[in-house]
């Protein structure tokens, strides 16, 4: 930067600053000399700056030697005073030597300089605070209570002082605008007061029933009291909403009432309708001018797991659904009316029992039916069982509350029940839940066969107790052949016909019910075999002779001939037939014989043993038996009786024959009269059974018992024998 260039930027800026010093050192003489000689210009100005601004001046840090150029350093200023920007120049010339025309012109430069310095002097004289802004006199210090302002020449006054210098105190906070300030003292408009106005009545001082915020001018009541000026009572909770205050009472809107108005009429007659498995149907009075009707329920004792529903204003009932069989419910009900609810009315009502399901017969027999069902899923106490048959007959039974299964037993054969069950808790029950059932026909008892002979054969059977259509019989040959036929549901015995001589039949007996059958008895009998036909004696000699005959047409094994020899001798060795000969005899009685072989009599142990046994001829063993009403008959294929010594043991072979086999128990054991035990039992059998016999541990067949005696200990014939009953 030139030296005008400079000299022109600080004149525009200090046109209203403060020039503080100016000195010029001129030449001592204005000759031209050779010597070069060296001008000064030194210049100061000084720049007041308020301590208030925000400029901070410090000193330049840098120091030139030889104090040229400019140097800018801060005014030397106390705390609190203004502190001073001075510009300091220095200017040192040297004149050119020997060039006195170079010198003229330095000179016109210094007379230029003076000039500029007469100039900025008169520019300061200008340029005065007092000359600058009016020439007012201590604007500038706006007296002491406020900042002179250069840009707009006017002061800013400090709070609580006013006028053009500042030297006029004002009232407090200008009267908070609301009143006028006399004599630094606030006139307030109403209804606003104090130092500054700033405070405002409320209306009627709140009529001593609240405290004023003056702040606001607004009325706190007291609980008891309302209304702007806190003057009337308050009503008891505002009532509610649901109604206007007069004096300090609530008049209530229609549908409510209460000292506040919170309360809504309550339901009035809830009762129950119906109630169900799982339902509850329950009803109430209409209540005019409700918005709805609030209905919880839960069970008793489980308040936790309350439901709650909402029901229309115009339906007056409702059903409760999905709830627990057997179970006690707490029902309440509400009015609802602007989120006011009324006082519950309660109703405790309870379920009906779950019926059992599924209810199904099994195992059914002529006199058992066996039910089954599905448990209920309520509480209960037990199950009831009732069954009634079809000629009305009523049983009832208790089945325990965790089974659900039980047999009825003793029922009639092939008769149809109704069988009812239901639960029990108390003295409440489930609905019933039924099945019918039919029991099985008996089956026809004690099958026996009567006269048999070598074509017929006489069945008969105790009568069914249940009620039939008819008896059928089947029998079936050894062959194969099958026939079959209806016998009258009155009759127990029938005779069949056209059967084969010594042939086995299976016979089944069984009784009929419409499509039912009963179970099924069975019994086998052997006809009897046909004579031969046509016997011939031919060829005889003293010792011989030819028998000859017409085969029967029974299948046979061969044949037996019995004769009678000179001596009278017979091979029946006993025959029992009226009773009258006493068979309770001695050992010795036995050994020997006795009796007429005409009649009853008993051949004897000796001669028996001498037929089979002194002989190669091998003997059969056949008895006879027959009361009035039947026969039977019994053949073993080999018998044979020891000798004395051996007690005259008995053995016999297989058997056939339909009147049972007794004598195989028997095979095998000596002869015991009561006056010789042989056998094995405890006592002698002969004396417990009152005969003689080859007694084991006592006997199966007793043929030398007592004659007609229907107990077992002392009869003659023995139980396989068909003489048991």
């Amino acid at each position: 930067m030139d030296f005008q260039s400079w000299l022109a930027f600080p004149m525009g800026v200090l046109l209203c600053s403060a020039f503080w010093t100016s000195a010029i050192q001129q030449p001592a003489s204005h000759n031209c000399t050779s010597n070069g000689q060296r001008i000064s210009f030194s210049h100061s100005y000084k720049i007041d700056l308020p301590t208030s601004s925000q400029i901070k001046v410090e000193a330049d840090p840098l120091q030139h030697e030889d104090n040229s150029g400019v140097q800018l350093d801060p005014g030397e200023a106390e705390e609190n005073e203004e502190q001073n920007i001075i510009f300091r120049h220095n200017i040192h010339v040297h004149a050119p030597k020997g060039d006195c025309e170079a010198l003229a012109h330095f000179k016109d430069l210094l007379e230029r300089m003076e000039k500029l310095e007469k100039e900025v002097a008169e520019l300061r004289e200008v340029c005065s605070p007092q000359k600058c802004c009016g020439g007012s006199q201590g604007v500038s210090h706006c007296s002491g209570h406020g900042t002179f302002l250069y840009e707009t020449c006017s002061c800013k006054c400090d709070e609580g002082w006013e006028g053009n210098d500042c030297s006029r105190p004002t009232c407090p906070g200008q009267c908070s605008g609301h009143g006028r300030c006399d004599g630094q003292k606030c006139i307030c408009d109403e209804p606003y007061f104090g130092e500054d106005c700033s405070q405002k009545l409320c209306p009627e001082n709140c009529s001593g029933n609240g405290i004023c915020d003056t702040a606001k001018g607004v009325c706190q009541c007291y609980k008891e009291f309302i209304g702007e000026d806190c003057s009337e009572k308050r009503c008891p909770g505002d009532c509610s909403g649901n109604g206007f205050c007069d004096t300090g009472e609530c008049y209530c809107h229609e549908g409510f009432f209460g000292l506040n108005c919170s309360q809504v009429l309550a339901p009035q007659n809830l009762q129950l309708l119906n109630s169900t498995e799982n339902s509850l149907a329950v009803s109430w009075d209409q209540i005019i001018d409700v918005d709805n009707y609030l209905l919880s329920y839960y069970p008793v004792g489980s308040e936790t797991l309350v439901k709650q529903v909402h029901v229309p204003e115009k339906q007056l009932s409702y059903e409760i659904v999905g709830l627990r069989p057997g179970t006690a419910y707490n029902v309440t009900l509400r009015h609802v009316k602007k989120g006011f609810a009324s006082e519950p009315k309660y109703l405790e009502a309870s379920t009906e029992i779950d019926s059992p399901t599924e209810l199904l017969t099994d195992q059914v027999t002529e006199d058992t039916i066996t039910v089954s069902w599905n448990k209920v899923q309520a509480s209960i106490d037990r199950y009831r069982v009732s069954y009634t048959s079809a000629n009305g007959d009523t049983e009832e039974r208790e089945v325990d509350k965790d089974k659900n299964v039980t047999t009825l037993a003793g029922l009639k054969p092939g008769m149809e029940y109704t069988i009812y069950i239901w639960a029990e808790k108390g003295e409440q029950q489930s609905k019933r839940a039924s099945t019918e059932a039919v029991t099985e026909v008996d089956s026809p008892r004690n099958l026996v066969t009567d006269q048999v002979t070598e074509d017929t054969a006489t069945i008969s059977w105790d009568s069914v107790q249940a009620p039939i259509d008819r008896y059928m019989v089947s029998y079936t040959s050894a062959d194969g052949d099958t026939k079959e036929v209806e016998v009258q549901k009155d009759r127990s015995i029938t005779t069949l016909t056209g059967l084969k001589p010594g042939m086995k039949y299976t016979i089944h007996l069984w009784a009929e019910l419409g499509s039912k059958e009963s179970k099924r008895v069975s019994i086998d009998l052997l006809t009897e075999i046909d004579p031969p036909k046509n016997l011939r004696v031919s060829d005889v000699t003293h010792s011989t002779g030819v028998v000859t005959w017409t085969p029967p047409a029974a299948d046979i094994d061969g044949y037996t001939l019995t004769y009678q020899g000179q001596d009278g001798m017979s091979k029946v060795f006993q025959r029992r037939s009226t009773g009258e000969l006493d068979f309770y005899k001695r050992w010795k009685n036995y050994v020997e014989g006795f009796g007429d072989p005409t009649g009853e009599f008993w051949l004897g142990l000796d001669k028996l043993h001498n037929l089979t046994s002194s002989s190669p001829i091998r003997y059969e063993l056949r008895v006879d038996l027959w009361t009035a009403s039947e026969s039977v008959y019994a053949v073993y294929d080999f018998f044979q009786v020891a000798s004395g010594k051996d007690r005259y043991r008995l053995s016999v072979g297989n058997y056939r024959g339909n009147a049972g086999d007794a004598m195989t128990y028997h095979n095998g054991w000596k002869f015991t009269t009561w006056d010789r035990d042989n056998d094995v039992a405890l006592s002698n059998c002969a004396l417990t059974h009152h005969g003689a016999w080859w007694y084991k541990n006592c006997h199966l067949a007793n043929l030398n018992g007592k004659y007609g005696e229907s107990k077992h200990s002392e009869r003659y014939l023995g139980p396989d024998w068909g003489c048991e009953n």
